[in-house]
């Protein structure tokens, strides 16, 4: 009896230790675990997003154009500043210039987000679980930035967090001046209005921290040559390329028009407006008693996310919808985050506390990865070609034969048609053409005057035939829409489009 006794015993103590012994091993490896869940999710969501008239296949379009020969601006009304489609261009030039490679420059870009994020997380002396914790608990939040595919946007973000990390990490120090302008420049150069909100944050915080002196100024004086030389230089290589004119007219003297033509909010935009307000209250309070503890590094780095996040908040206009609030929003939501954690979270958390929120993340960003992974069941590839730009393309089979459909049309007018509609890059793209404005001719992307110098060059036409759609997208120019119904004679109907003889 004494030995069974035993036996039992020595087995208990066994399972025990197997069971200890399991468990750290997957304590060791959930990172791991967890990384690959992000990564599948991040993939199986960026390539099951459906292909139509949307800012994924508009910056493919420009991006396409690039490769086949046609010159960003001159040839392409883009109004956004030129290192996002010069990094398309090379991407696609070396992999493959299709839809597949665009959807791996996105997974490429929202990676990278991921990453710096992890690494803000890091700087912030998170320890390294509690980074990665938050981290996923941010990609959950902000996993729809990476549905618009390959985005100017979401590359300038990503330069932004590395502006916040380097300043976390080196703004007192020597070589952040040389980062810091060189950073400045990618900013301004990937998305020129984030650029100026980037500006803006960094010269306000370097005065809070550093204090208003002459050492500060010099620091920042140093931080503008380099930026200043930088661009310079690239506005030098526009002029020798004959492009500098037409990047002047579409990236700065058309903004206006965009600004007072585009303005939209959506009801969501409520909430966005509350977060707004409760983040900057919570840490004017956590400032306050962080002051009191003399908790002088953590009030700084409230500070750096504070000051650098707030600027940032205007990425919302002019359009207030949900995209643009994620973007906004993306820096305050660490920033609650981490106060959260330093004034709540780090004295009550606990390994068991930790692992059932893991648990819930995993099954949460299994849902996501579920819906988004069988949301496009009903759509097919639409070539399995990869020389054709839509290979790796999700499209329902009726746009499909819109586009076989339209483009025999075209060709049958030996090419001698425009597609006047925000949805001429689906049928342009694999016909290789360009109609320049006119392939998105959005009020904004017209350049200056922009809409008087499109009737002109209408009215300048001839033999062509105009489509354009039988209900106007909201943010193509009425006026213009107008122009062709009652200058150009109407001939007949073509799937979703009027058609308009130039005579």
């Amino acid at each position: 009896m004494l030995i069974n006794t035993k036996c039992v015993f020595l087995i208990g103590k066994r399972i025990l230790q197997s069971r200890n012994n399991m468990k750290e091993k997957i304590k060791k490896y959930d990172n791991l675990i967890l990384s690959i869940i992000l990564a599948l999710t991040s993939i199986i969501i960026a390539f099951s997003i459906e292909t139509y008239a949307t800012d994924e296949l508009w910056n493919f379009q420009n991006v396409y154009k690039m490769v086949n020969g046609y010159t960003i601006y001159k040839d392409a009304n883009v109004i956004i500043t030129p290192i996002f489609f010069i990094i398309g261009k090379f991407i696609l030039q070396i992999f493959g210039a299709n839809i597949f490679i665009f959807r791996i420059y996105n997974i490429i870009i929202y990676a990278s987000l991921i990453l710096v994020i992890y690494s803000i997380f890091k700087a912030l002396k998170l320890e390294k679980r509690e980074a990665f914790m938050y981290t996923i608990i941010t990609h959950y939040f902000f996993y729809k930035l990476i549905e618009c595919g390959a985005n100017y946007n979401i590359l300038a973000l990503v330069f932004v967090l590395i502006g916040i990390y380097i300043s976390l990490k080196y703004l007192k120090q020597e070589k952040f001046n040389i980062i810091n302008g060189i950073l400045i420049y990618l900013i301004i150069f990937t998305k020129q209005n984030i650029g100026a909100y980037y500006l803006i944050g960094t010269i306000v915080l370097q005065f809070i921290l550093k204090g208003i002196n002459i050492k500060t100024i010099k620091d920042l004086l140093k931080q503008g040559m380099i930026t200043l030389i930088l661009t310079l230089t690239h506005l030098g290589i526009f002029y020798i390329n004959g492009n500098l004119a037409d990047f002047i007219n579409y990236c700065i003297l058309g903004i206006r028009e965009f600004a007072n033509s585009n303005m939209a909010i959506e009801t969501v935009g409520i909430i966005y407006f509350v977060l707004m307000f409760v983040t900057i209250t919570f840490s004017i309070i956590q400032i306050r008693i962080l002051k009191k503890q003399n908790q002088s590094e953590k009030i700084e780095n409230i500070i750096t996310l504070l000051t650098l996040g707030t600027p940032m908040l205007c990425v919302i206009l002019p359009i207030i919808n949900e995209y643009h609030i994620y973007m906004a929003m993306i820096i305050y939501e660490m920033l609650l985050i981490y106060m959260l954690h330093i004034s709540i979270i780090k004295d009550f958390i606990n390994t068991k506390i930790e692992n059932i929120i893991k648990i819930a993340i995993i099954i949460l960003i299994s849902i996501t990865t579920i819906r988004f992974g069988t949301i496009n069941l009903k759509a097919i590839n639409l070539d399995t070609n990869y020389n054709n730009p839509y290979f790796g393309a999700v499209m329902v089979e009726e746009t499909k034969n819109k586009i076989e459909e339209l483009n025999k049309y075209i060709e049958n007018n030996n090419d001698k048609v425009i597609i006047f509609s925000q949805d001429a890059a689906l049928y342009n793209i694999p016909k290789k053409r360009s109609n320049g404005a006119m392939d998105l001719p959005f009020l904004g992307n017209l350049g200056y005057n922009g809409e008087d110098n499109m009737v002109e060059k209408l009215s300048n036409m001839t033999g062509y035939k105009i489509l354009i759609k039988k209900e106007r997208f909201w943010q193509e120019s009425e006026k213009i829409i107008e122009y062709i119904k009652n200058n150009f004679a109407k001939q007949e109907d073509i799937e979703d489009f009027q058609v308009y003889l130039v005579k």
